[in-house]
């Protein structure tokens, strides 16, 4: 008779897999070419894409992590989950990057979390709850002391933000303090946020505005946005497959330019371009400013591409599709580079053969997977009629597994 207390417990040493259903579920090291974030399930995932070994995982969260977000210096970064079930509050983790400890657990947003951005200067983090059907709320952390600095509740639900340019609020003060800029996405709407120091109270005041659009008026659904590389304007994507573009210094839209179909699910910039994700599995390079864009290339994914992020050096752009797959794109010749790829349906068998090294899985969407262990890759790949419930091997080149229809394939 076995005594579990003699028996040890199993350490999580590595995870095989990329949750990339939800935007912004991945992003760069901006100093650090060679780090990439995201979640799957409830942990965060610090991968190295120079040893496929090496991954720190993060773990803080009773829920799935939704979104991830490093900060411009790379010393900190955030992540935020699905609202939890069983706690109120701490959504989001704020961690620091060197010692991968958690800093501050951060309360505020109603529902899940659905989008979340560090300032430029790394003092604030802003972040958009889920809301529902009466609104959503944005709330605005100071990272100095993990303290709430604003806190808005939006009766038109936000989708989408982007921090704006920092400037100094009053040349003519003998003690300069920044002004700080931040825009929301809504469905009717964007509007400009401006944080700034106030003497009187001693502390962060936030004044905001609307951005000017034609007197019709445009609905869109925004999914992402950041500023444009001149960082004199802001685009954005939208559900329609538009690229919005606003000028960031006078407030005012300046453009609906129509870029693909199913959809702009993510944006962001690399040198003098803005690089563009899509519904349809396109990564599209273009450029050009105010009115006129001009589509340069385009490079074909598997999956809608959810997330985009560029590396430090700005050579490539990785894009994160619903997949599961993550892909390397070259920025001068669009040259893609699969990194990994995982099952994204339920894994309803997992089987070695004769070799420790190699393993095979099956899933409820009828993918069957044989992975390498020694660099985690994808060795073989097939996809049957419906879902698969079995899989074993037979001698070391086949595989037997068995379907929902009964069958034995």
């Amino acid at each position: 008779v076995f005594d579990m207390a003699d028996i040890d417990a199993a350490e999580l040493e590595h995870i095989i897999g990329f949750a990339g259903q939800r935007p912004h579920c991945l992003d760069l090291h901006p100093r650090d070419s060679a780090i990439v974030l995201h979640g799957i399930g409830h942990v965060v995932v610090l991968a190295d894409q120079t040893d496929p070994h090496k991954q720190d995982l993060l773990r803080g969260h009773d829920n799935e992590v939704a979104c991830v977000t490093f900060s411009a210096s790379g010393r900190i970064l955030a992540s935020g989950q699905i609202q939890s079930a069983h706690r109120d509050g701490e959504q989001i983790v704020v961690w620091e990057y060197d010692s991968r400890k958690p800093i501050y657990r951060l309360t505020g947003v109603e529902g899940s979390v659905i989008a979340l951005k560090f300032s430029e200067d790394d003092r604030f983090l802003a972040a958009l709850g889920e809301g529902s059907k009466n609104g959503n709320d944005m709330v605005i952390w100071d990272m100095q002391n993990g303290s709430i600095a604003q806190y808005i509740k939006f009766k038109n639900v936000a989708s989408s933000l982007c921090w704006g340019n920092t400037v100094v609020a009053d040349s003519s003060r003998r003690i300069k303090t920044p002004k700080y800029s931040l825009f929301t996405f809504h469905a009717v709407q964007v509007q400009a946020h401006f944080l700034e120091y106030d003497i009187r109270t001693m502390h962060y005041a936030l004044k905001s505005d609307l951005v000017r659009f034609p007197s019709a008026g445009l609905t869109r659904g925004y999914n992402d946005c950041c500023l444009s590389p001149s960082k004199t304007e802001l685009v954005a994507g939208t559900s329609v497959g538009e690229l919005m573009v606003f000028s960031a210094e006078n407030l005012v839209y300046r453009a609906a330019l129509p870029i693909s179909t199913n959809g702009l699910l993510s944006v962001c910039t690399a040198g003098e371009y803005v690089f563009i994700g899509a519904g349809d599995g396109k990564v599209k390079k273009l450029q050009g400013s105010d009115q006129y864009w001009t589509i340069v290339g385009e490079a074909q994914c598997n999956g809608r591409v959810t997330s985009l992020s560029t590396r430090a050096d700005g050579e490539e752009v990785i894009a994160g599709t619903d997949t599961g797959r993550m892909y390397s794109v070259r920025c001068s010749d669009l040259e893609l580079r699969l990194l990994q790829e995982c099952n994204v349906a339920p894994i309803k068998a997992v089987a070695f053969g004769a070799r420790s090294d190699v393993f095979a899985t099956a899933s409820s969407d009828g993918s069957v997977r044989v992975v390498d262990l020694s660099d985690y890759s994808v060795l073989a790949f097939a996809r049957g009629p419906c879902g698969a419930t079995a899989v074993t091997f037979d001698g070391d080149e086949t595989l037997l597994t068995g379907w929902e229809d009964g069958a034995v394939r």
